[in-house]
């Protein structure tokens, strides 16, 4: 994104946050440009962290069902809700009771996710 914002909007764009003479700027960029660099940006942040699930599931000795399940987690093309784990470990409460509901499809909470996973890999 740094990239887009520094030739559509000028390389000192991150000097200048405040100013909405610079933000105006954006506008020069076409859609289809913006979309792309947010669809290509989406897909290395998934592959990052299929990558550091993956990992973690072999440090805690998981199950090979769920380290193989850690590569495919997570979707470029569905809409992701990111809920912080500390918040709902906090209130005693699971993200999937907390939060399940305001994800309908195609948005997931990978926290439900995981939580499914754990629930699968514990009953067999």
């Amino acid at each position: 994104m740094q990239e887009l914002y520094s030739r559509h909007v000028g390389p000192d764009w991150g000097e200048n946050l405040p100013d909405p003479k610079m933000w105006a700027r954006i506008d020069s960029v076409f859609d289809a440009e913006l979309w792309e660099t947010h669809r290509t940006l989406k897909a290395t942040l998934v592959n990052f962290a299929r990558r550091e699930a993956e990992a973690q599931r072999r440090r805690n000795s998981h199950s090979e069902e769920l380290i193989e399940a850690a590569k495919t987690a997570l979707d470029a093309d569905t809409l992701t809700i990111g809920l912080l784990a500390a918040c709902h470990l906090q209130a005693g409460q699971s993200a999937v009771h907390r939060y399940g509901a305001l994800a309908a499809p195609p948005a997931r909470s990978p926290s439900a996710g995981a939580t499914h996973l754990r629930r699968q890999g514990a009953s067999g």
